[in-house]
């Protein structure tokens, strides 16, 4: 199990694994923010696992966001239609402008979230509140490295969400 670590700022840095979590546990340099329901074992000892850990001190380190495209908002929204919650294929899902392009709306982070073809179509060319929808998630900008990393891990922490964006 991934561990996501923060720096002591509470700022997202790296998913990194049991053993560079024990490694930086054992050496006193994280303190652990919550955990995994299993445990991880070593030479003497056992502990929950960390999911969320966080650095003791700070640490330089530039964040990099990532580029707008099309995979990366259905990525960022882990293939969920952000009006009806359903789980599509990305051939089945499109690109929705929040403030509609027609009415000023850009083509950025916050202004675009994944839509299945029928939401969207309802929809149309109106804000979700113009249209009687509600948004289930506020749109964020992922950053870069989170974002890659993020998709590739297989069991995700609850309490992850709410470092894993920021606005702009």
């Amino acid at each position: 199990m991934k561990a996501l670590l923060l720096n002591s700022t509470y700022e997202p840095m790296a998913f990194i694994s049991e053993k560079k979590v024990l490694k930086l546990f054992v050496k006193g340099k994280i303190e652990v923010l919550s955990n995994w329901d299993s445990s991880i074992y070593w030479g003497s000892g056992q502990m929950k696992a960390p999911a969320l850990v966080r650095l003791l001190y700070y640490r330089r380190w530039v964040p990099k966001k990532t580029r707008f495209n099309r995979m990366g908002v259905f990525k960022r929204d882990r293939f969920i239609c952000m009006y009806c919650g359903k789980t599509f294929k990305g051939s089945e899902l499109t690109i929705d402008h929040i403030f509609p392009k027609s009415q000023g709306g850009k083509l950025t982070w916050l202004n675009c979230v994944s839509a299945c073809f029928e939401c969207n179509s309802k929809k149309g060319d109106r804000t979700p509140e113009q249209a009687g929808m509600r948004l289930l998630k506020k749109p964020i900008v992922p950053r870069a490295d989170l974002a890659g990393d993020l998709c590739m891990i297989d069991s995700i922490h609850p309490d992850w969400e709410q470092y894993m964006g920021h606005s702009e």
